[in-house]
């Protein structure tokens, strides 16, 4: 997508200080519901017509600022820090990649891992912000599979992985007899190379990492609970 116009700013005396743009991480686009502000202080952002949420004229003095997405229900919500040095010499322009959140109307073929992550036992506590991905789908390079899969936990512990791109070679068939005599039809898995998907979650404070083999059918949702 294009920078945000002057024109879309209104007066040529306006100074552009930020421009957030979001999107989302499934399908690329566009969200509509999140809403951009300062979490330390009064001034708004404004959405453009070309949906950048954008921040003019902030007081040379203001930095460091604090902006936060509210996600809606919908998406997570994000927050990032923004230094003087970098409001300094000219407009900081992000592209923000809102993660869906455990509420987001997936299409009901979509490749899901859903589940819930909690800390310590007899009941666990719900785990928040914790990640949660695909061992070996992260990087670049010839192992590394071209379909993408992240999520992160929401404030109730619960999170969805969703896994987009897959293509046949990702796919392993397996048949119920183990042959596929009398044209049975076969079950699509998830492969990770020549293996099953490994479910990683890390913690948010520690960084301590819990792994887990999983069957993962293609086009439905998997039930997994991970708890540290």
């Amino acid at each position: 997508m294009s920078q945000p116009e002057r024109s879309e700013l209104g007066t040529a005396e306006t100074i552009l200080s930020v421009a957030i743009e979001l999107t989302d991480a499934f399908t690329g686009r566009q969200p509509r519901g999140p809403h951009v502000r300062l979490s330390d202080r009064p001034e708004t952002f404004t959405r453009t017509p070309s949906g950048y949420f954008v921040l003019t004229d902030l007081p040379e003095d203001a930095a460091p600022i604090t902006v936060t997405v509210d996600g809606s229900r919908d998406y997570l919500p994000e927050q990032f820090r923004i230094e003087a040095a970098e409001l300094d010499s000219s407009p900081v322009i992000e592209t923000i990649e809102l993660v869906p959140s455990p509420a987001y109307r997936f299409p009901a073929s979509t490749t899901l891992v859903r589940g819930s992550i909690t800390e310590g036992s007899d009941p666990g506590v719900a785990l928040s912000d914790a990640t949660v991905t695909i061992e070996g789908t992260d990087g670049e390079g010839p192992d590394v599979p071209p379909f993408r899969a992240g999520g992160r936990s929401d404030e109730r512990g619960e999170y969805v992985l969703f896994i987009t791109g897959i293509t046949a070679d990702d796919v392993v068939v397996s048949y119920e007899n183990g042959t596929g005599e009398d044209g049975e039809p076969g079950a699509r898995f998830v492969h990770v190379g020549e293996e099953k998907p490994t479910v990683r979650a890390v913690h948010p404070d520690t960084g301590e990492e819990i792994d887990e083999s999983i069957a993962v059918p293609v086009g439905r949702t998997t039930r997994l609970d991970l708890g540290f």
